[in-house]
């Protein structure tokens, strides 16, 4: 008897943190490509132009649902089954949808890239928050109100929400966002278990940039003339 040759196993499935790192690199590779082919002459300005007007209007929309963005939001993204398996949009497919849809919303009108790398939502909040710090009868400015409210969004599609809000407010000023650490951000997210430890990402990242200005405040000579001799 010949023996037979068993099958190749299957590969093991990818870690969160593979997953969540191939949704950064996917985001800033069309991040990237965006703010590039927005800056051209001619058609492939034009089109691009064109492709984040439609990135804007389905923002809260399911992905994959308008065709005109797919080559944005699905053409080689991560994590998109290839087998007809699964029906709802996967984990990633979410992430890389809304912060691609929150890149466009900063990017309206805007001549300067909304897109800095390394900028947190907290940071960039924080940011936004000293631009408009106006408060109100709680003591508290309408942009940290509306980061209060994302922050304990108990959903996606509500968090979707707040965020438009705040990058909304962000777009025209000097507040800018790293869109594809927001797509890491917006994937772990949706892991069970795991929102909790991106809220407190964003809050320290938000008092870590007040406490940074503190600090140098208290170390920032004084003109203090009561001191001296006449």
């Amino acid at each position: 008897m010949s023996e037979t040759t068993p099958p190749p196993a299957a590969p093991a499935p990818a870690g969160n943190g593979d997953r969540a790192d191939a949704v950064y690199r996917f985001t800033a590779q069309q991040v990237l490509k965006l703010q590039r082919d927005r800056d051209q002459s001619g058609s492939g300005g034009s089109r691009a132009v064109a492709l984040l007007a439609r990135l804007r209007r389905v923002a809260t929309a399911e992905p994959g649902t308008d065709p005109g963005v797919w080559d944005a939001t699905l053409d080689g993204a991560p994590g998109s089954p290839s087998d007809g398996r699964i029906s709802e949009p996967t984990r990633e497919e979410r992430a890389i949808h809304l912060a691609l849809a929150m890149y466009a919303t900063a990017q309206q009108g805007v001549a300067d890239a909304a897109h800095a790398q390394g900028a947190g939502l907290g940071t960039a909040v924080q940011q936004l928050e000293r631009l408009r710090p106006g408060a109100g009868d709680s003591g508290r400015s309408p942009v940290r109100r509306r980061f209060d409210a994302l922050a304990t969004a108990t959903d996606l599609p509500e968090l979707a929400v707040h965020l438009r809000g705040l990058v909304t407010q962000m777009r025209g000023t000097t507040a800018r966002l790293d869109y594809a650490r927001l797509a890491s951000d917006l994937f772990w997210y949706q892991v069970p278990g795991r929102a909790g430890s991106v809220r407190r990402t964003w809050a320290r990242d938000f008092y870590a940039l007040r406490g940074q200005d503190d600090r140098s405040a208290s170390a920032a000579p004084t003109n203090d003339t009561t001191s001296k001799e006449n």
